[in-house]
């Protein structure tokens, strides 16, 4: 894996795997200073995993217009009622390592220098540039599960 936005999700993959160690209580508490439980953020993060491997990477070539990112919050409100379908966090967990590797996988096979642009927008994207949107994403929720861990273990001392 070459480029650094691959090399940092591919970062936060292992950083999402890691907490299964976590009690499933922990991954299920809801908490006033974050929007979503540890596990809603897995399941929210995985299934705009999913959207990327099914809807956006098959478009991905020189001169393509992938299609227009859904609405944020309508499709977030699917992500919360697609995960109810996982038994345990630990099963969206591995749910969500698997997604996360098949779009590596498909992302890397595209060639670096492909430009395309999204809906109607005028601003050329590489793969490397389209995924470090989402490794800033990951870092945004990844920063609210560590302060939220923060105050869990303050809180217990």
């Amino acid at each position: 894996m070459s480029n650094l936005s691959l090399k940092n999700y591919e970062k936060n993959r292992k950083y999402f795997l890691s907490l299964h160690t976590l009690p499933e209580e922990k991954l299920m508490k809801n908490t006033e200073h974050i929007k979503w439980s540890i596990r809603e953020i897995i399941g929210h993060i995985y299934y705009w995993d999913k959207f990327l491997l099914d809807v956006m990477v098959p478009e991905m070539y020189e001169g393509a217009a992938l299609p227009e990112f859904p609405d944020h919050d309508t499709y977030n409100e699917k992500s919360m009622k697609h995960i109810i379908k996982f038994t345990s966090t630990n099963e969206l967990i591995n749910e969500f390592a698997l997604t996360r590797e098949n779009l590596l996988q498909k992302i890397e096979a595209i060639p670096a220098n492909t430009a395309f642009t999204i809906g109607k927008g005028k601003r050329a994207f590489s793969p490397n540039t389209f995924m470090a949107m989402f490794v800033e994403h990951d870092d945004h929720h990844i920063k609210q599960i560590e302060a939220f861990l923060k105050r869990q273990n303050k809180n217990s001392c």
